[in-house]
């Protein structure tokens, strides 16, 4: 489902208002999108997805997936990447250690597919992030999924 710019705004307005800690980055999303030419596909949870490849039928599932391979790119919306790897450098991760929010979103890619997961802070790090990650940010993750058991 794709939503038009009216709807996008009031899902951004209602996902903002539930996260009372941080600032309504509503704008700043809105610009990031347009930026890059995404388009929402869909929703999940406060999670954003943008599926630019849908990749195999067969996708990761939250509560049977092990674990999943995949290129990333970890960016801020401003452009600033904090984390990216290659085809040479693929990441495999559990799925019970992922971020919240990016193991939300990458259920909506196969093997092959590819796109971006924008994820709000109460679903990313939060204010407690890793050594040189901002806190309470929105992040916007690249990813092409290689492979998940």
């Amino acid at each position: 489902m794709k939503f038009n710019t009216f709807h996008l705004l009031l899902l951004l307005t209602l996902i903002m208002s539930c996260t009372s800690n941080v600032e309504d980055n509503t704008e700043e999303v809105l610009a990031f999108l347009n930026t890059n030419k995404l388009t929402i596909t869909d929703t999940l949870s406060g999670v954003l997805v943008c599926v630019v490849k849908e990749g195999s039928i067969d996708k990761p599932k939250i509560d049977t997936t092990r674990s999943v391979t995949f290129i990333v790119q970890g960016q801020y919306l401003d452009g600033i990447i904090f984390d990216e790897n290659s085809s040479e450098t693929q990441t495999t991760v559990n799925m019970s250690v992922m971020l919240d929010g990016l193991r939300i979103g990458i259920t909506k890619f196969g093997r092959g597919g590819s796109g971006t997961i924008i994820v709000p802070p109460s679903l990313g790090f939060g204010g407690n992030p890793p050594r040189g990650v901002r806190p309470d940010a929105t992040l916007a993750f690249k990813v092409e999924v290689v492979d998940f058991q």
